[in-house]
């Protein structure tokens, strides 16, 4: 009946529980309002009558989720900062403030104090707490810590960060001692503490001053008649929890009802020391306190902020937006590290804030931080780089990082997420590609953290000397010195010996021939001078072999001298000994024409060559001090990978300065030197190749001419390959002086060794030369000189050729007279007396008739005669004699051995060559022939056929024995 009178709907329950706050002394207090009282006055309200009970809640009931999850009271008494927080999460809602009384006065707010000694002249204002000594009530007490902190923090001073150390003490008392016995320089009360504690006459408030003093002694004043330094705020409330809806809500609004109407004198309010209760105040300051001083921080997925859970004193360490909790162990090590020795039997705080962004990125092991869009790691190739993450504000998200590689284009790399403990999260990169690489790092749900992103820097692995590090960051050699191999040593070692015992066994095979007409006309001292010119060249070829290999560098500059002055000295000396020998026999066989007088000593071509030696050596010389050739080594770099370069060190004989000035002028003297050859061969170019052969001398000076050309231009193109050079000059050196003694000897030894003379070649000889009058229109029937001086009286041809035609009419009538059967050879195998008598007399006719042909073969002035200007004398008859005899003995021998045959035989031999001849070829072989007969048969006195035919049978087994060699004339 009462419930349908009041109105008022019946509860979900009985039994309600109102938690208090188990502050020591402090709950037992309010027994007698949350029990008693609410019994009396709202339980009869509602049919059945419900019952309320007090239960006391843990300190640390917030920071237990499981208790707060499963609470079974339905209202919670709590001090300012503890409502703050659960009102933020949305726990429980105020229904009424109370208003306490000390002294006697009510206090609507309440508040801390900050005190220092009174002597103490360093601390003025809340600014110059900076790097002191506090103590004060541990980090989850509202005014005895957290209202001081936030007004030290609203000074401009992080207390966590920038004081020397923090005394946790849970007495105030003990406080106010060590801050007297100088333990700690400043002090956190409760606001009237200290007046409590004055008018007990237990403390000389005189010792002590007051800090950022806010509030007079005034008792008129809503914040109380205390003095205190920080902010102020509301006093307990009392708050339902929001879980109470429906119903039950009537029961929290008559709960609220009844608690306003109590007042001092209430026997509740003098039980629990308070004076009334009011409507819920705002606790905005409270809030806006904990979240300056990280009590309470916001969640970025849900935007909504949550006070922070107390476990321990580590975990009631709180720190300022920019500032964060150092690590555990930090924390630990940290007293030690700033030099602060903590009292003994106490707990210290020192510095455990640090100055950071919500999300800290370091590198492991240096422990730098990373800051945004720099360098954060600088680590080499394929080295691992660790980095260490912590989100200080402890979300425990999921983390993803990307590494984005910069080569060219990017190479992402974006890993799988990895989950933090406590906030801390280690990860780590690694890549041979070297350069600054981004990392950009995001929590779940894609929040980018502050500091990403940053970069990592990768640098060449280090590697020992003369090491480099290649494109993927493995150490190769950083200088390769190369050096000529031994094969090539061994090769250039044979060269030399091959070009020097060539050019002494040809200077030995020109002594051991000296007294040959064929050396006597190629001047033998000429040749001994080319020769020793050519084996000192070929001598500077083994020195192109010498590296520092196995020679000290002194030594090698000592052997880049020697090598250009051998190669240069030998040079002159042997293209300057051909050209003057080529020049010498034009002087003696062009210049000395018709009698005038020359120096044909061989004087003044010694006195030259030595000049143009002299001329080398002088240059060389000038080469040699301004800047002489130095074993020098210099990098060829290539590319190993990436931008990495390393050096080829290349060897060779170089200039301290540019010689490209000197090497021109060096190679522009030697091809002048050919040059000059060249043209000395074109002045004697139609004197025969016995006395100077200047066909040969002309294609090797040409071939030389290229090789100085193409060497140097192959040399630049195949500079940083020590070997190809080399090579190319060892080859080039060989093959000039080659050159240059095989155009020089190779004919002299082919007309002296492989050249054999017969009648045909000589008869050929005659011929050609003939042939060769006739087609330049010079004719037959008058005297005249050649182009190379040899003054040459010819007989006439159309004489010789009568003679001939009745030489042959008297042949053929002889072996008319002697013709021969069928058998005829077997007859003139065993002739009859009278056969052999006829035989003799018709050679001897034969030989008559030939005797007379040479006595009438010989009008004055047509004669055969050779010039000999050695002795300056005009033609003679004895020369005449000699030239006839030479020129003649192979026809003779010839038409001897024709003469054995049967005479069958020789007619058909005769017919044969007069077919196979041309007329006029056979003609003039015929006039030799006769001309042959007729010398030899004016040799032939006696008049016995047969002693003549002895004889020529005899010259016939003496030229088989010993083949003839025409004879040259000595100039």
């Amino acid at each position: 009946m009462l419930v349908a009178a009041t109105g008022l709907q019946a509860p979900s329950k009985q039994d309600w529980v109102v938690g208090v706050l188990a502050v020591p002394g402090y709950g037992q207090l309010y027994q007698a309002t949350f029990e008693t009282f609410l019994n009396e006055a709202v339980g009869p309200l509602f049919g059945p009558p419900l019952r309320f009970a007090m239960q006391e809640l843990p300190l640390d009931f917030l920071h237990r989720k499981a208790y707060v999850r499963n609470a079974t009271f339905d209202f919670m008494f709590l001090e300012a900062s503890m409502y703050s927080c659960i009102e933020r999460e949305n726990i429980a809602t105020a229904m009424a403030t109370v208003v306490q009384l000390q002294g006697g006065v009510e206090v609507y707010q309440s508040g801390g104090v900050i005190i220092k000694r009174t002597n103490d002249s360093s601390i003025l204002s809340l600014s110059d707490v900076k790097g002191k000594v506090m103590g004060g009530f541990s980090p989850e007490h509202l005014d005895g810590f957290q209202m001081q902190n936030n007004e030290i923090y609203r000074n401009g001073v992080v207390l966590f960060a920038e004081s020397a150390a923090l005394i946790v003490e849970s007495d105030p008392v003990r406080i106010m001692r060590d801050l007297e016995g100088g333990i700690m320089d400043v002090g956190f009360l409760p606001g009237g503490f200290l007046e409590y504690m004055t008018n007990l006459g237990l403390v000389d408030a005189t010792k002590f001053a007051t800090l950022h003093c806010r509030q007079s002694n005034s008792s008129s004043s809503n914040r109380g008649p205390f003095i205190l330094s920080t902010q102020t705020h509301p006093g307990w409330a009392l708050a339902r929890m929001n879980s109470i809806n429906g119903p039950d809500m009537q029961v929290a609004n008559e709960v609220a009802r009844a608690l306003l109407t109590i007042n001092k004198t209430h026997p509740a309010a003098v039980a629990a020391r308070y004076s009334h209760w009011n409507l819920p105040a705002s606790y905005q300051v409270v809030s806006d306190m904990q979240l300056a001083t990280g009590l309470a921080k916001q969640d970025p997925v849900s935007q909504r902020s949550k006070c922070v859970r107390f476990h321990d004193l580590y975990s009631m360490i709180t720190c300022p937006p920019g500032y964060f909790r150092l690590p555990r162990a930090s924390v630990r090590k940290q007293c030690e590290n700033t030099n602060f020795t903590c009292p003994m039997g106490k707990q210290c705080l020192c510095q455990p804030c640090s100055k950071a962004l919500e999300v800290e990125v370091h590198n492991h092991p240096e422990d730098k931080r990373c800051r945004k869009v720099e360098v954060c790691k600088k680590a080499a190739q394929n080295e691992p780089a660790t980095f260490r993450i912590r989100d200080n504000l402890e979300r425990n998200l999921s983390l993803t990082y990307t590494y984005y590689v910069t080569e060219k284009d990017y190479i992402t790399a974006t890993l799988p997420p990895i989950k933090g403990t406590r906030g801390l999260y280690e990860f780590t990169l690694t890549t041979h590609i070297k350069g600054s690489h981004m990392v950009e790092i995001t929590f779940e749900g894609g929040i980018l953290i502050d500091t990403s992103p940053f970069l990592v820097e990768v640098q060449s692995v280090s590697c020992g000397p003369d090491m480099a590090a290649s494109e993927y960051g493995e150490c190769i050699a950083t200088v390769e010195y190369v050096h000529l191999p031994n094969w090539f040593t061994h090769l250039c070692i044979w060269l030399t010996i091959i070009g020097v015992t060539l050019a002494f066994s040809l200077m030995m095979w020109t002594f051991t021939k000296r007294r040959t007409k064929l050396i006597v006309a190629a001047q033998p001292i000429f040749l001994y001078i080319i020769c020793l010119g050519c084996a000192i060249s070929f001598s500077s070829i083994v020195l192109s072999a010498f590296d520092d290999r196995n020679y000290e560098v002194g030594f090698l500059d000592q052997m880049c001298v020697v090598h250009l002055w051998l190669y240069g000295v030998g040079f002159v000396l042997s293209i300057s000994a051909l050209s003057e020998k080529t020049l010498r026999v034009k002087r003696l066989m062009v210049d000395n024409n018709g009698g005038r007088s020359s120096d044909i000593s061989v004087c003044p071509s010694l006195c030259k060559i030595a000049v143009w030696v002299l001329v080398e050596i002088l240059f060389l010389s000038v080469w040699t001090i301004t800047s002489p050739p130095r074993f020098t080594r210099h990098c060829v770099h290539e590319n190993i990978g990436g931008d990495a370069e390393f050096c080829r060190s290349v060897g060779r004989c170089n200039d301290g300065a540019d010689r490209s000035a000197l090497l021109i002028v060096f190679l522009s003297a030697h091809i002048a030197m050919l040059c000059h050859t060249l043209y000395a061969c074109y002045l004697a170019r139609h004197i025969p190749q016995e006395f100077a052969e200047h066909k040969w001398i002309t294609a090797g000076a040409v071939g030389i001419i290229q090789i100085l050309i193409l060497t140097p231009l192959m040399m630049k193109l195949a500079w940083d390959d020590p070997l190809t050079t080399s090579a190319l000059l060892s080859f080039a050196i060989f093959l000039s002086s080659l050159l240059i003694l095989i155009t020089l000897f190779l004919p002299k030894i082919q007309m002296i060794h492989c050249q054999t003379h017969t009648a045909q070649s000589t008869a050929r000889e005659d011929v050609l030369f003939n042939l060769r009058r006739e087609v330049r229109g010079l004719g037959t029937n008058t005297h005249s000189t050649n182009e190379i001086g040899t003054r040459l009286e010819v007989v006439p041809v159309e004489h010789l050729r009568r003679r001939v035609r009745a030489l042959e009419t008297q042949l053929r009538l002889v072996m008319a007279q002697n013709s021969v059967p069928k058998d005829g050879c077997a007859q003139y195998q065993n002739p009859s007396p009278s056969h052999r008598a006829r035989s003799r007399l018709s050679r001897v006719s034969i030989d008559s008739a030939l005797s007379r042909a040479r006595s009438s073969s010989h009008p004055p002035n047509a004669s055969i005669t050779l010039g000999h200007h050695h002795h300056h004398q005009p033609m003679a008859n004895t020369a005449s004699n000699m030239t006839n005899t030479s020129s003649i003995q192979g026809a003779v021998d010839t038409k001897a051995n024709a003469l054995r045959r049967p005479p069958s035989q020789q007619l058909a031999v005769m017919d044969a060559k007069q077919q196979r001849s041309h007329p006029l070829e056979s003609n003039l072989s015929t006039t030799a022939t006769a001309a042959a007969a007729v010398a030899r048969a004016g040799e032939a006195k006696d008049s016995d056929a047969k002693e003549v035919i002895q004889e020529k049978i005899q010259q016939q087994e003496q030229q088989r024995q010993h083949p003839y060699i025409p004879e040259e004339q000595p100039i």
